[in-house]
């Protein structure tokens, strides 16, 4: 087991990356630091991230003066570390740990766990607190016969799934899915009233931690939802793209997809799964209700472990142990050496492997072109919109003003339109450039839109025009007399 970790671990640490939106976090640390509060723009409180914890857990570290792109990279492999850890804990207990080894080699190998790994998100925190706590309830089946290790195991594992509510927002439907599973469990056991004091002692800990936490934030924000929710249109299916995205899922990664079907027939017989089941059942649709991600996996990786989990349980029921063997070794051949859905190519479907896309050496050069360009767009001070595949310029940029124009995510106005037609998710609310004139914004960084009559922009390194929304002689003259910064068809 030793060896399928350490492997794993490389891996990850290999093929580190960071996604576009981690610097949208990033920026909110640089404000908290500099005394602005958790802001993206000063004065503006606006939940612009939709990771909280993983949020907080950083700015200690930045406080310190470490590099939170080197910082979110080694968290994530640590946690990557503790979930393989806690699943192969969680896998000897509920079998034996010739399983635990088996089942962990498998889940060592699965591409995206090393992929997402890292990426800067909150994606490896999540899913660690997710399965832990998940698993932990699914070994009340194997509990010993006292009342006290089952407490302690419910105990430990709502506190967990508190934390991956307060680190994503989308935990809460996984808390909720296993705090009525053990009601309804409870109340069939021993009664309703045994059942209201089991839920009383499971969840006070965690209520305790998740509601004042939940409550600030709903006060300092104004919502009881990160911004997000509105920008990506949580609250509206897209049913026929969430299937896209899973059936994408499902084809690259398909012994897990029939692991699921065979699961879900058997679960009513197989107590081990029951819980997992449900919780990945119920998270699936909503991944589908919402229509996915536009980062292949991302959204799926949360129950990834658990898929693995029920695997194993179900080869484990094989009665023969050469023929459970031989199913074994084609289980962890076929995760191994899986179907790529994209063909080498980087998007289909709206559906984009992002890691492909932000390469260490394409983040360098964005990085290098980011800093050689920021003194002088610090002594100008314009007021700018990006679009969310720029957000790490709105980062190395800081202190400008600084709205995401292409979603919405840190502006309330954008994410709350409406959506006449649908397409990428999370790419689908471009702001009006009126709206960004009436929020004085000079530099919008895309090319501008069909009938806009302004200036355009080119900044040296990066590509394409850029729109000007508000000309102001005294921006644009310290802008243009850096020889980096040309300005056509306007009056400077």
């Amino acid at each position: 087991m030793f060896f399928s970790v350490t492997y794993a671990l490389y891996e990850a640490w290999r093929i580190r990356w960071i996604a576009d939106d981690a610097y949208i976090s990033f920026r909110y640390i640089l404000s908290f630091i500099s005394g602005k509060g958790l802001t993206f723009n000063e004065g503006e409180r606006v939940e612009g991230y939709t990771n909280f914890l993983w949020t907080v857990l950083l700015i200690p570290f930045r406080a310190l003066g470490l590099d939170l792109e080197v910082v979110s990279l080694v968290l994530g492999c640590f946690f990557f570390g503790m979930l393989l850890c806690a699943f192969a804990f969680c896998v000897r207990k509920a079998l034996s740990i010739e399983f635990a080894a088996v089942a962990l080699l498998a889940l060592c190998a699965h591409r995206h766990l090393q992929i997402f790994a890292t990426s800067g998100l909150e994606t490896m925190l999540f899913t660690f607190l997710a399965t832990t706590g998940v698993l932990l309830l699914a070994l009340k089946h194997k509990a010993a016969a006292t009342e006290e290790p089952e407490r302690r195991l419910a105990i430990i594992a709502f506190f967990s799934l508190a934390l991956a509510t307060l680190t994503r927002p989308d935990g809460a439907i996984i808390y909720a899915v296993c705090a009525g599973y053990l009601f309804v469990f409870e109340w069939r056991q021993n009664g309703p009233v045994s059942a209201a004091r089991e839920s009383v002692r499971n969840h006070l800990l965690s209520v305790g931690i998740l509601f004042p936490v939940l409550v600030a934030k709903s006060l300092y924000y104004g919502s009881i939802v990160p911004n997000t929710f509105y920008a990506k249109s949580a609250s509206h299916p897209y049913l026929f793209q969430g299937i896209r995205y899973a059936a994408l899922y499902f084809e690259s990664y398909w012994p897990l997809g029939i692991a699921l079907i065979l699961a879900t027939v058997f679960w009513r017989i197989l107590p081990l799964i029951r819980l997992p089941v449900l919780v990945v059942v119920a998270y699936l649709s909503f991944v589908v209700f919402v229509g996915g991600d536009f980062m292949f996996a991302r959204f799926l990786i949360p129950i990834t472990p658990l898929l693995f989990y029920c695997s194993v349980v179900l080869l484990s029921k094989i009665a023969s142990s050469r023929a459970r063997a031989v199913a074994f070794a084609a289980f962890v051949i076929a995760i191994v050496f899986r179907l790529d859905p994209f063909g080498g190519s980087l998007s289909r479907d709206g559906i984009t492997e992002e890691n492909r896309l932000y390469s260490r050496s394409a983040r360098a050069l964005l990085r290098e072109t980011a800093l050689s360009l920021r003194p002088a767009l610090i002594r100008a001070n314009p007021r700018i919109a990006f679009v969310g595949a720029q957000a790490a310029f709105a980062y190395y940029w800081y202190p400008l003003f600084a709205i995401e124009s292409e979603t919405g995510l840190t502006d309330k106005t954008i994410a709350s339109q409406s959506i006449e037609q649908r397409g990428k998710v999370g790419h689908e609310k471009n702001a009006d450039p009126e709206y960004l004139r009436s929020r004085h914004v000079h530099i919008w960084m895309r090319p501008p839109p069909p009938g806009f009559s302004g200036p355009v922009l080119q900044m040296a390194g990066i590509p394409g025009d850029m729109g000007v929304i508000e000309e102001d002689p005294r921006i644009f003259s310290i802008l243009t007399s850096d020889d980096r910064f040309v300005v056509d068809g306007g009056t400077h």
